[in-house]
């Protein structure tokens, strides 16, 4: 057999058992299906790898964050297909995902930092360099998604995610918590501007969509337009469980608008996990997103198993206690449908992963089309709204 058959034998092996449920004995099939050239298998591999739990990794690498092991699949996908869309998009997502946690952390106390002469080499220089890189390379994916196919909204609401996550920083950075901003802010005018550019591009595409919406509604407040007004009624109209008081939405009802779309097009899931991650009280949230029950329920077995064992937090106090909040929401045609507490079904033995008693309660099914993967959505999570992307995700403050 050649070896182009024997790889696409492997895919076919993988993809059966992706049509199984199985996705552990899918990953092995996968990857090496992958190794011997498989495009589609590197990228359904990369995309398989983006719900794992256990592949944020941290690297000795100066400048380099815990990173994700689908990320190198990705990039081969993107090597041998360098048209394929979803890997782009997956990788976009990802480089997105760590720049968040890039930004909150601090470079002194990173694996690497001890590898090099700080007398000579400035770690924080080092680190922004990093983010600046990651940056970029997000925003170069993206837009070339966008030459190529100017109406392709998940990379449009992708490129807004990742402009807004560099204008958020600065106001972070400057302590600017109130518009209007500055005249002499050169920098945040600058990042304001390509972020009203990106966020108009993303809700004129996609009119359903809450995120642009309310991105744009935002990013003109902040630009003293009056215009603001019309698209914070666009976001109300498109999520009428929630409203908006200045810039930060609370979880009430309002009277929803006239004349824009009533609802979005995509339906998900959003699993929260929380818990305690140190002896103050400090707590963090790992989170999943995707559309697919069978994913979702893997997903949360191997964020439990690294519950137990934590890769990279090993000598915290608390690693092996069950969550302290276990929280599925459900986002159906765009709006939020609500949550399901799920420590009710958690079952505990010793010396054991925590589980989900999946049969003890129904996840409610999808009524619109599921999310694709890749394509960011806006969610409620425990610590206020936020971009969520496919796949497992960690949030900022655990490293703080």
């Amino acid at each position: 057999m050649s070896q182009g058959t024997d790889a696409q034998a492997e895919y076919d092996q993988g993809a059966a058992l992706l049509d199984q449920g199985l996705y552990d004995a899918a990953k092995e099939r996968l990857r090496a299906a992958a190794e011997h050239g498989h495009a589609t298998a590197a990228v359904t591999l990369g995309r398989l790898l983006c719900l794992d739990a256990d592949c944020w990794l941290p690297t000795d690498t100066p400048g380099e964050d815990y990173v994700s092991v689908a990320e190198p699949w990705l990039r081969r996908a993107l090597d041998l297909d360098p048209d394929d869309r979803t890997a782009a998009l997956l990788l976009a997502s990802l480089l997105d995902r760590q720049l968040k946690t890039m930004r909150r952390q601090d470079p002194w106390g990173t694996v690497w930092v001890d590898e090099i002469d700080t007398d000579e080499n400035d770690p924080d220089d080092i680190w922004q360099a990093a983010i600046t890189r990651r940056h970029d390379e997000a925003v170069r994916l993206l837009e070339h998604l966008l030459d190529t196919d100017p109406a392709d909204e998940a990379a449009a609401a992708d490129l807004v995610a990742v402009h807004k996550g560099a204008w958020a920083h600065h106001l972070d950075e400057n302590q600017r918590h109130e518009p209007p901003l500055p005249e002499s802010d050169t920098t945040g005018r600058a990042l304001l501007d390509r972020l009203l550019i990106t966020a108009r591009r993303a809700a004129e595409l996609d009119p359903s969509d809450a995120l642009p919406a309310m991105e744009l509604a935002d990013a003109l407040r902040w630009s003293g337009s009056a215009e603001a007004a019309k698209w914070l009624r666009r976001f109300t109209t498109l999520r009428p469980e929630w409203t908006k008081s200045g810039s930060t939405p609370s979880r009430r009802s309002d009277d929803p608008a006239e004349g824009f779309p009533p609802e979005g097009r995509y339906g998900w899931y959003v699993l929260e996990f929380g818990q305690m991650v140190d002896n103050y009280g400090t707590n963090a949230f790992n989170r999943v997103m995707t559309a697919e029950p069978a994913e979702l329920r893997w997903a949360c077995e191997g964020t439990f198993r690294r519950l137990r064992g934590d890769p990279f937090h090993g000598d915290a106090p608390h690693d092996d206690q069950p969550p302290e909040c276990l929280t599925l929401s459900v986002y159906d045609a765009g709006h939020d449908r609500g949550d399901i507490d799920l420590i009710p079904y958690l079952r505990t033995a010793p010396d054991a992963a925590p589980r989900i008693d999946w049969s003890a309660f129904s996840i409610p099914p999808l009524k619109s089309t599921p999310l694709p993967p890749g394509r960011p959505a806006l969610s409620w999570l425990s610590l206020g709204p936020d971009t969520v992307h496919y796949g497992f995700s960690e949030d900022p403050h655990y490293y703080n």
